[in-house]
């Protein structure tokens, strides 16, 4: 099978978390910007989990901060 390019992870922006996290039972959302190692390392496995949880309807998701640096300044996300 081919891979696909398409991404089980859900890219939230300031305004979409405020109208998709309340209303999912289970998310986990990562804090990210594309510079950083420790996001860079972490992508396979990000991806690769948001593809087996979403069986159990378990949904994972990103935020940019790099885009939304005021968002997550007022979420008081400190490092990546």
């Amino acid at each position: 099978a081919a891979a696909s390019s398409a991404s089980d992870v859900i890219r939230l922006t300031a305004l979409s978390f405020e109208s998709i996290v309340p209303t999912e039972p289970l998310i986990l959302v990562r804090f990210c910007a594309p510079w950083s190692s420790h996001c860079k390392a972490l992508e396979p496995h990000y991806e690769q989990a948001a593809t087996s949880l979403k069986a159990n309807n378990i949904k994972l998701a990103d935020v940019d901060c790099s885009e939304e640096a005021d968002f997550c300044e007022a979420l008081k996300v400190r490092g990546y």
